[in-house]
């Protein structure tokens, strides 16, 4: 009869250390999974944050150029100025942020293409004002395309933003 308690105990003690190893393997591989998806959600706000700002910076630039063509005063033009002083390193954050991602980069391509035309409207637009007065810059800013670039940006920005949400 020893050896059938023998052959039971020996059972019952490898069950008793099998399971918690069997349980800490799972929680391992768990925990595992959740470290990689909350990397992947941090990627995906630091995407969606870099686009904001993107736009954001553009809107900027787009309001100071307004209200300078507006009011010819030299004041409207400092969000145009930060805009501009920090929109090229902007742009090459965002085109790291999705040189690895699922989104199209060549839609970031576009946008930064769009952006760097958009910043160059305003500022012939604001150089038109400068040195021709309201009438010349009023005739420059109307001489360009119906569909403005700032739409496209929008629109492109919009696609992105749907884009982040789907992955």
């Amino acid at each position: 009869m020893q050896p059938l308690v023998q052959t039971k105990t020996r059972r019952r003690l490898a069950l008793l250390f099998t399971v918690p190893i069997f349980f800490s393997i799972l929680f391992f591989v768990a925990n595992t999974q959740a470290e990689r998806t909350d990397v992947e959600i941090l990627s995906a706000q630091n995407r969606k944050t870099a686009l904001s700002t993107i736009l954001s910076l553009t809107q900027d630039a787009e309001t100071a150029e307004q209200g300078f063509l507006l009011t010819g005063d030299e004041q409207m033009l400092l969000p145009y100025e930060q805009a501009n002083s920090q929109i090229k390193i902007q742009i090459e954050l965002c085109r790291n942020l999705f040189r690895d991602s699922p989104s199209n980069p060549k839609d970031i391509e576009h946008l930064a293409q769009l952006v760097t035309q958009k910043f160059s409207e305003v500022d012939h637009a604001l150089q038109v004002q400068k040195s021709g007065g309201f009438a010349a810059a009023v005739t420059a800013v109307k001489s360009g395309s119906p569909t403005s670039v700032m739409e496209n940006i929008r629109r492109l920005w919009t696609g992105c933003n749907w884009t982040l949400a789907a992955s």
